[in-house]
């Protein structure tokens, strides 16, 4: 996940991978803004960690988008807040091995 301000609170691009089953592919940065036009459409997305002791992909929470005073922003809990929230998720690290 890309930030675009220094309290990171503003996402502006993130790591999304397509998981079938159990198998999760090779992550694609998308920006916020391809996400939120996504959502719209019906895609659904989940917060996805590597747990570096196991080596399996963890699935979180459900990802939605939450409009106040026209802007949109990405929130994985029901909160009316004026910023992004996933789950505080880290900032996008190198691309773990699959």
């Amino acid at each position: 996940m890309t930030f675009g301000n220094r309290t990171n609170t503003r996402i502006t691009s993130m790591n999304v991978r397509l998981r079938i089953g159990l198998v999760v592919y090779a992550a694609q940065e998308w920006t916020k803004e391809k996400v939120i036009a996504a959502l719209d459409d019906g895609d659904t997305f989940v917060t996805l960690l590597m747990n570096r002791t196991t080596g399996e992909w963890e699935v979180g929470q459900t990802v939605r988008t939450y409009v106040s005073k026209g802007v949109t922003y990405l929130r994985t809990d029901d909160d009316e807040l004026t910023d992004d929230n996933l789950d505080n998720l880290p900032e996008c690290p190198a691309d773990p091995p699959l």
